[in-house]
């Protein structure tokens, strides 16, 4: 799973963008270790960057067999973990800088083991730095509140979530860029399955909402 962010507006923002999902497709069809991506995209962003322009990262697998997660954050917004059991959100938190900002940078993977009902929620700061007309962000805590209590079915997650935020802001609107992706992980027995609602199996199950204001924002993307 990826979730990416471009910093800026305008043309070389979206070029930017542009560049990071294409060069990320790419090196998902390659057999590297998530260190080894990241610095094929750091390097490849850094040399077709202004210097005054980034991308946050966040870039995540899951091993079905072990029942791990294994994760790299470049800079972005922390991710949410939540491990149905448990009741317990841990932060998928930033290990290393934005890509593009050096021509090299260290990285740590993070990880942690998976059971059946947990879930992840990827976002972008569009969701959280949204305002009411008070002028106060929908910050991270409302964002947790919202995936504590709809942590069992991912779609209620995304939903609500989502919704939660256009409720804040009123008649304010999005100002920037909004992506939610939400992936639920269920298990049988030994096989990792998925629901969907076409009754098909997968790995994992993904909700999704990408949402884009009228103004020109933070172009977004997400896999």
């Amino acid at each position: 799973m990826v979730v990416a962010d471009v910093a800026g507006k305008g043309v070389s923002a979206a070029l930017l963008m542009s560049a990071a999902a294409a060069a990320t497709q790419f090196e998902m069809n390659e057999v590297r270790d998530l260190t080894e991506t990241v610095s094929h995209l750091n390097a490849g962003l850094h040399a077709v960057s202004d210097g005054t322009r980034y991308v946050t990262l966040l870039l995540a697998e899951v091993d079905a067999e072990h029942r791990t997660l294994r994760y790299i954050n470049c800079g972005h917004n922390p991710a949410l973990l939540l491990h149905e059991g448990t009741g317990e959100i841990v932060n998928m938190s930033s290990s290393c800088p934005p890509l593009a900002c050096f021509a090299r940078a260290a990285c740590e993977v993070g990880e942690s083991k998976l059971n059946p009902g947990d879930i992840m929620v990827f976002y972008t700061d569009g969701l959280t730095e949204t305002e009411n007309p008070m002028g106060e962000p929908f910050g991270m805590e409302r964002c947790w509140r919202w995936c504590g209590e709809f942590r069992i079915v991912s779609r209620a997650i995304m939903k609500n979530v989502f919704h939660s935020a256009v409720d804040f802001h009123a008649e304010l609107g999005f100002n920037d860029d909004v992506t939610i992706l939400v992936v639920k992980c269920n298990f049988d027995g030994a096989d990792l399955f998925v629901e969907r609602p076409d009754g098909a199996a997968a790995n994992v199950e993904l909700s999704t909402e990408c949402r884009s204001p009228r103004t020109a924002g933070r172009r977004t993307a997400c896999q």
